[in-house]
């Protein structure tokens, strides 16, 4: 063998030596970034797991690294940003009145200032007290501004001894005035009245009583005689850290909350003004709405009492329970009640209805504290878990946004429609008026009459026409732009399911409670021969986008007819049976799906895509195909929306959340990055899930980058290179 050929053999042995060096470099890197984006799901601190899941998308972009991070991002949909001040439990938080400056207090006894706007941290205050496992035991458990924003009142020092309370000046952090705390007392609330000129103090003492005490905020001197507010009445030994005692914004009276009654007492005499029956049962924390009005109490079995101080009406909130409620507040329009449990979990609810909102998930302790912006959009709150978070209450923060899509309902059948175009988003109302929002703004326009009770509603590809049904049988063509009527026409006996449209504009399918099929000229409504009488009750009927087939689903098969001929061309058995089938755009992809789930069928041959998709814990109300034939959205009647990527047969991320146990329509923007869930309430949600948004929204949550420490834990050998930097 020559000298060339041997240089040769060992040129060609070099080259495959670097590709299988390389390939095992990608495989290595898909590999950490698949581990990190696993550990992210489990990872309990927030900020961690979006930063590890961050990190994986970073190595490797693939449909799992995205899907992890939407996952991860999915755990707590409305937190904007994690804060970890000092390594200390936080017990207490307080917004300047300017909503500008963050105080947090910790079990360390330090105090932290952060900007609020950038979410940066401005300084931390040094306490000359030492750290206890112990929340307890001593720190800065109790803060309030003044109204005018210049002083700030700190409780802090040892509990029940050595303790004080520290004004501040609020600009320079300087220490105004100082009061000392009588002995075997422990500040649990501080409040400035209105006029900022006296500071209402609640005590706790060893034997579980409470004192109430008013300060004048420039001297620190007390105003009148300390009350026993309780007047020797044991206060229940489950309350975490709070006392039974709130004080109204005017200084002037005292709310003391009990199992079976509320009484309200004079805060200079400690007179008993008023006795409230009202059986709650045993309360662990309770809070005061702004107005004075509605006194709130949490059990010690998570449930949420609503107690109207004027009218003496007792109202149980409706919701789930679950760990002991620890800490209530308001927002300031005190239309919302906020709660927080020794499990870290916080719920909002409705004042008036008395129900609950949302769920806010994220800490892994205790919540200890509340500050609630003056517009009510932002709500921060500390955790025995050693962090702050900021949580975006109105929705224009998130990555799911919240609006309303109309001033009515459709129990049970959210009928949405999305125009080709992505630009206008239809919704169909009991009050038989269609309710259309610009998709970009979130903005309604004046809704448009239709008919009784609407049913199935779709816009004609490539135009701003919607074909909408309605419960008396009627079809109508309206023209979404000008709310102008093209025709009318009875085309069925009763409600009208979805009807089907062609992409070629000449066609519709639908079908009624009559149980039979007809099929319309789109130009003016007129019927294209006579209806079609199968064997079986038709549940949905759609045509293909070019015109040619229509899929009719008939609970216990799927019939496809040719459209010109009228015959059928073909009968396919699904398992579980068929309630709804949509093409894909282009017409390749047909989903059919019932109660268990869904499959993609190819058009080509009528052969299963995909394997049968099953991830929601309620029936199917809705599946579409994206325009580019990669991804299956599916929409449930347990409230939630879901992704599939249609390729690997997977699904993306978590399920995205809503309005548990109300049935939503799922739609995807023709671009593939928004997706639209509406609900049969009216209610809907904006989802932004482009790569880049969720990357930002990551980082942005997180707050911080990785530690090198973190790095080297999760990622040894590799050059450190955070994501969020």
């Amino acid at each position: 063998m020559g000298v060339a050929t041997l240089l040769a053999l060992a040129v060609i042995a070099g080259v495959v030596a670097l590709d299988q060096r390389a390939n095992a470099r990608e495989e290595a890197t898909a590999a950490d970034a698949q581990r990190l984006g696993a550990r992210a799901l489990v990872e309990p601190e927030l900020d961690r797991s979006l930063l590890l899941a961050r990190q994986g998308v970073a190595l490797d972009d693939t449909v799992q690294t995205r899907g992890s991070l939407l996952a991860a991002l999915l755990q707590s949909p409305a937190a904007v940003n994690v804060m970890r001040p000092t390594g200390h439990d936080i017990l207490s938080v307080a917004l300047s009145p300017d909503d500008r400056t963050l105080a947090v207090g910790d079990d360390g006894g330090d105090l932290t200032f952060y900007d609020t706007r950038a979410r940066r941290l401005l300084t931390t205050l040094r306490a000359d007290v030492h750290p206890s496992a112990n929340p307890d035991a001593s720190g800065a458990y109790a803060l309030a501004y003044s109204p005018d924003g210049r002083q700030l009142a700190v409780a802090q020092g040892g509990q029940y001894q050595d303790e004080e309370i520290a004004v501040l000046d609020a600009r320079t952090r300087q220490l105004a005035t100082r009061v000392d705390v009588p002995g075997e007392r422990h500040v649990v609330s501080l409040r400035y009245s209105a006029d900022g000129r006296t500071l209402a103090v609640v005590l706790d003492t060893p034997e579980e009583r409470s004192e109430f005490v008013r300060l004048d905020a420039l001297s620190g001197r007390e105003l009148g005689p300390r009350i026993d507010v309780a007047a020797g009445r044991p206060i229940a030994d489950k309350r975490i850290g709070s006392s039974p005692v709130s004080v109204t914004s005017d200084g002037r009276r005292l709310v003391v909350d009990g199992a079976d009654e509320t009484i309200l007492r004079d805060a200079r005499s400690g007179r008993i003004l008023r006795r409230i029956p009202a059986p709650v049962g045993e309360i662990t924390a309770s809070g005061l709405s702004p107005d004075d009005r509605t006194l709130a109490a949490g059990g010690a079995d998570g449930s949420l009492h609503l107690i109207d101080l004027r009218s003496g009406e007792a109202r149980t909130a409706s919701g789930p329970h679950g760990a002991a409620i620890g800490r209530i507040a308001f927002t300031p329009d005190g239309r919302t009640v906020i709660t927080g449990n020794v499990d870290g979990d916080i719920t909002r609810w409705d004042t008036s209805r008395a129900d609950a909102l949302e769920a806010l998930t994220g800490h892994a302790g205790a919540v200890r504290s509340f500050a609630v912006a003056s517009d009510g959009k932002t709500l921060f709150s500390g955790s025995l878990d050693r962090s702050v978070f900021a949580w975006d209450l109105a929705g224009a923060g998130r990555l799911g946004r919240p609006f309303r899509a109309g001033t009515d309902d459709n129990v049970n059948n959210p009928r949405y429609a999305l125009s080709s175009d992505g630009r206008l988003i239809a919704f169909g109302q009991n009050n038989g008026k269609v309710s259309i929002v610009d998709a970009r703004t979130l903005v309604r326009r004046p809704e448009i009459p239709v008919g009784e009770r609407l049913g199935g509603i779709g816009f004609v590809p490539g135009t701003h026409l919607l074909v909408v049904g309605d419960a008396a049988g009627l079809l109508t063509l309206l023209d979404a732009d000008t709310a102008r009527v093209r025709w009318r026409v009875q085309a069925h006996e009763g409600f009208i399911a979805t009807p089907g449209i062609s992409a070629e504009r000449r066609l519709i399918v639908s079908t009624g409670g009559e149980g039979v099929v007809r099929f319309l000229s789109l130009r003016d409504g007129s019927p294209l021969g006579p209806p079609m009488v199968l064997r079986g009750f038709p549940a949905d009927a759609q045509v293909s986008p070019d015109g040619r087939l229509a899929a009719i689903a008939l609970f216990s098969r799927l019939e496809l007819w040719d459209v010109r001929t009228r015959r059928l061309a073909r009968s396919l058995k699904i398992t579980g049976g068929v309630h709804t089938a949509r093409f894909s755009p282009d017409g390749r992809l047909l989903a059919v799906a019932n109660d268990s789930g869904v499959q993609v069928l190819s058009t080509a041959d009528w052969t299963p895509v995909t394997r049968r998709f099953s991830g929601h814990a309620g029936g199917l109300f809705s599946v579409s195909i994206s325009r580019d034939d990669r991804t299956l959205v599916t929409g449930s009647f347990d409230g939630t929306v879901r992704l599939w990527d249609i390729d690997s047969e997977q699904a993306i991320g978590a399920p995205l959340p809503g309005l548990p146990g109300h049935a939503v329509n799922g739609m995807l923007t023709p671009d593939g990055n928004t997706v639209i869930a509406g609900y049969d309430t009216g209610d809907a949600y904006r989802w932004d899930i482009r790569p880049s948004s969720l990357a930002r929204q990551a980082c942005r949550i997180g707050g911080r980058t990785l530690t090198r420490a973190e790095w080297d834990e999760f990622l040894p050998g590799r050059e450190y290179d955070p994501a969020c930097a």
